[in-house]
């Protein structure tokens, strides 16, 4: 049995896991759609990849996020988004890359986190500072952005009682935030595929960023089903509203 990360719940309860909800090779594309006023577009594609690895010759996951708007759309706002992140199989991060451009604005990170020293050595670069290092010190059961997602879909859910809260640690651009995320209960959506599909519902607050406004909420509904896909994300941004929606999901077998 692995432990996977401790969470501020409640009592401060510990969750164990016997096995990790993503599925090996798994592969899930989701469309964003924007709306604003009566006008509902798709916009843009994300998706997440995760594959097994080795890394020292033990076993790894390597993570990949990329997100870009369609060129239709990159008029209005170019969108080119890349997060990956290489962890040993417990999901502590070992290594991290973030490059993104949204508007006018970029960013350039990269870290390395070092569990003998429990540091974290990060290069750091955007549209206003220009490129420099920076060494934090991190607590054990640090994530990064990519693994917290993997980690939080990999919780026993059935333990979860309506209003927890979930405070995961997360390193994210040379800094350590604590995520809340509310557990608001089960929810029954319509998927893209025009099925109903019962949800487990979960509200995180946002900090400020180049598109989003500080204290927003965003609204996540994850599939009630062994592997616990997010199906549909909802969110508030600076004009208007976004909804992502999983709209494709494999595994491959290489």
């Amino acid at each position: 049995m692995m432990m996977l990360m401790s969470f501020s719940l409640g009592q401060a309860q510990e969750f164990r896991h016997d096995s990790l909800a993503f599925g090996p090779n798994e592969q899930l594309t989701y469309t964003v759609t924007f709306n604003w006023g009566i006008i509902w577009l798709d916009v843009g594609q994300v998706d997440f990849q995760v594959k097994p690895s080795t890394t020292a010759g033990k076993q790894s996951f390597h993570f990949l996020s990329t997100g870009h708007s369609f060129k239709a759309y990159d008029w209005f706002f170019k969108v080119r988004d890349t997060f990956e992140t290489v962890s040993i199989a417990d999901l502590k991060p070992l290594k991290y890359r973030r490059h993104t451009q949204e508007g006018n604005f970029f960013m350039n990170n990269s870290s390395v986190f070092d569990y003998n020293k429990m540091t974290v050595s990060s290069n750091l670069e955007d549209s206003q500072t220009p490129i420099n290092m920076k060494i934090n010190r991190f607590a054990p059961g640090t994530l990064d952005v990519l693994t917290t997602t993997y980690a939080l879909r990999s919780m026993p859910f059935h333990k979860l009682s309506q209003g927890d809260t979930l405070s995961p640690i997360v390193f994210l651009d040379g800094r350590t935030i604590r995520l809340p995320i509310v557990y608001k209960g089960k929810e029954s959506i319509t998927g893209t595929d025009q099925k109903p599909h019962q949800c487990h519902k979960f509200e995180a607050i946002l900090e400020k960023s180049n598109t989003f406004r500080s204290g927003e909420a965003i609204s996540v509904w994850v599939a009630d089903e062994p592997h616990h896909m997010p199906l549909l994300i909802e969110a508030k941004i600076m004009v208007g509203n976004i909804k992502v929606q999983l709209v494709k999901h494999n595994y491959l077998t290489e």
